[in-house]
């Protein structure tokens, strides 16, 4: 979910009731129209950070604060706060805990990166 905070706004029933794109978040149209997943067409559950409905309950957002992580991640990359932001208590207070949440799964993937590329440089090798 880390990579797809968009996803964390997409209930299950919904993306079972219309096509989604996984990237956006937002359902595919056609003429403006969204369109309908028609019966039997397999939701795309294995391309879905969640990976299963039975996952739902524990990857949700509200929308107000799926923007909150984008506002985040924007200004990690780069985007500057404007001075209302800048000085909102209740933002500063969820970058900071963003932020930590952030740094765990960052330093998370590192470890499985580094343990990934030991395991091929020694092939195996038992010392």
């Amino acid at each position: 979910m880390m990579l797809a905070p968009h996803m964390m706004a997409v209930t299950c029933e919904y993306c079972r009731a219309f096509i989604i794109d996984i990237k956006t978040g937002k359902p595919m149209q056609r003429g403006g129209v969204p369109q309908r997943r028609k019966p039997g067409v397999r939701t795309p559950c294995h391309d879905c950070p969640k990976k299963s409905p039975a996952n739902e309950r524990y990857c949700m957002l509200s929308r107000r604060n799926v923007r909150t992580v984008q506002l985040y991640l924007a200004s990690r990359s780069g985007s500057i706060l404007n001075d209302a932001e800048k000085n909102d208590n209740i933002i500063l207070e969820n970058f900071a805990l963003l932020e930590h949440i952030f740094m765990m799964f960052e330093q998370r993937q590192n470890a499985e990166s580094i343990g990934l590329v030991m395991a091929r440089m020694l092939g195996g090798k038992n010392g």
